[in-house]
């Protein structure tokens, strides 16, 4: 996995926040990313592109969870 590519600290990020130690990044093509306290990447998600607003709004309210996900790759 391009780690380059999910970088903390790309311009390719729709939005950031954080949920306790961890912090979390959405990009425009549909990956979430989860990283640690030193922005290492830990795991990653796809979701839909057209739900990504929605899906973001869900990962920052705490109604979905990396967990509850099937297709969670790891770095």
């Amino acid at each position: 996995m391009d780690t380059l590519k999910y970088s903390y600290f790309s311009n390719d990020i729709y939005k950031r926040w954080t949920n306790g130690d961890c912090y979390y990044c959405a990009f425009y093509d549909g990956s979430v990313v989860e990283y640690d306290a030193r922005h290492d990447p830990k795991r990653l998600i796809v979701v839909d592109y057209y739900h990504l607003k929605d899906d973001v709004l869900k990962f920052r309210t705490g109604e979905l969870d990396f967990d509850q996900f099937d297709n969670v790759d790891y770095f």
